[in-house]
């Protein structure tokens, strides 16, 4: 079990200082990944980072500033490639399963419960020290919500992704999350945002309120945005007609995640098998801003999905 570690008014950065254990942990994941990053590499990574924050509309400038020269922080920050998969459950009050895959060792280690406050009441996201954006969050008495990645240029690889990112005058949709989780009073006004802003990245937002018809899937790409689905999000578009690269498994998590028979089980993490048991997996959740509980699990060392926090 773990506490929730409140920023109250400190910065973000604050979390890389604090939880140097956690920093190692990404340090050494970081060398046997698929992104290998060495001192000239991590320099550039930083120059681009910075220069991110001249041409965004990000609102968290300071944040990415102060983490820049942290190694291995930037692919952290200068990427969305989580292959994740989400299931938005109506009855009796709205429930967000999350998975967040990625393959990056010791991920699901080095992840926390952070506390950000807002006008609005206290969020509680799921991230890393040294992460800008929000991925999976919950605002107690208003809103949960996370973000799927979607490969909209299929002859792109995730360098190529990251770079489109960083030199996109748009807001990160990680930010954009963030934001919204800070300024909307409540899930009408949450939806209003993601739908209206244009964004650097493709993706998928799920969000689920406080009563049962209030669950949306917004499939977002760049300036153009639209609600799909009520039930369940992968890695690829339901609504959009457009061009994608569709990930191996994603069509087959997302029925998993449409399954009545999944959605009936009631136990906690009972969801979790089949095509969304992945090895990659740094965690999963469940949240119910309505109750005001979040369940957290990660794997064991043989693969199990265990409840490590439950929070309300």
């Amino acid at each position: 079990m773990f506490a929730i570690i409140n920023l109250q008014r400190r910065p973000l950065a604050w979390l890389v200082d604090e939880l140097p254990g956690q920093v190692a942990l990404l340090e050494e994941g970081l060398k046997r990944s698929a992104f290998p990053q060495g001192p000239e590499r991590a320099r550039i990574s930083a120059k681009l980072l910075r220069w991110y924050t001249t041409r965004s509309q990000t609102p968290y400038r300071a944040d990415i500033a102060a983490v820049a020269d942290r190694i291995p922080l930037y692919p952290l920050n200068g990427a969305a490639e989580f292959a994740c998969s989400t299931a938005l459950l109506h009855q009796p009050q709205p429930v967000l399963w999350r998975t967040l895959d990625w393959p990056w060792p010791n991920l699901s280690k080095a992840w926390g419960a952070v506390g950000h406050p807002s006008r609005h009441g206290r969020f509680v996201s799921l991230t890393w020290p040294g992460f800008v954006g929000v991925a999976t969050a919950m605002a107690p008495g208003r809103f949960a919500a996370a973000f799927n990645h979607v490969v909209a240029w299929p002859e792109e690889g995730h360098s190529q992704l990251r770079q489109r990112v960083l030199q996109s005058p748009y807001i990160s949709p990680l930010h954009l999350l963030r934001q919204v989780f800070t300024e909307a009073p409540d899930f009408s006004a949450a939806v209003k945002m993601l739908m209206r802003t244009p964004v650097a990245a493709p993706g998928i937002f799920s969000l689920v309120g406080l009563t049962p018809e209030q669950t949306v899937v917004i499939e977002t790409r760049g300036s153009k945005s639209e609600i799909t689905s009520t039930r369940a999000a992968s890695n690829h578009y339901q609504g959009h007609q457009a061009r994608q690269h569709i990930l191996a498994d994603s069509r087959a998590r997302l029925a998993h995640m449409h399954d009545p028979f999944v959605r009936a089980l009631g136990l906690p993490f009972a969801w979790l098998h089949g095509p969304v048991k992945r090895r990659d997996t740094a965690f999963a959740a469940e949240l119910c801003p309505a109750a005001g509980y979040l369940r957290l699990g990660r794997y064991n060392d043989w693969h199990n999905m265990i409840t490590v926090a439950e929070v309300g």
